[in-house]
């Protein structure tokens, strides 16, 4: 029996390139207030989810950015986010149904952009030295 693919053959869903950066910042300020704001971005490269050229379908090649901004003071925090910030689109996997794989076509895409904000409450256990 031979195997299906050539020796090149990269491995299916993992792409050559995967790259993510993100910077990020807090002030404080007086009162035990403090502000943060949060940049980070991603880029998945192209891959192929099968060893097989005959039924090729391919994956990723996208960049997604992200952005948060928010203030805390104490326990207590609350910060804005936007996740696919310039509503990139993409898959980012396929055919989680073995049963259909060259039937249909079946791709996971990217989350749409997604604008939101979360509350966010720390609890001290005793005995909590922080």
């Amino acid at each position: 029996a031979t195997f299906p693919a050539p020796p090149e053959s990269a491995l299916p869903g993992a792409p050559h390139v995967i790259v993510g950066a993100s910077l990020s910042y807090v002030l404080p300020l007086q009162n035990d207030w403090s502000v943060n704001a949060e940049i980070s971005g991603r880029y998945v490269g192209p891959s192929n989810i099968t060893f097989a050229d005959d039924r090729r379908t391919d994956v990723g090649d996208y960049a997604e950015a992200s952005v948060r901004a928010g203030v805390s003071r104490g326990d207590w925090s609350i910060t804005g986010f936007v996740d696919n910030a310039f509503d990139e689109r993409g898959a980012t996997f396929s055919y989680g149904n073995p049963l259909l794989f060259g039937n249909e076509r079946l791709l996971t895409p990217l989350s749409p952009r997604t604008i939101g904000v979360t509350v966010r409450k720390t609890f001290k256990s005793e005995g909590d030295v922080r």
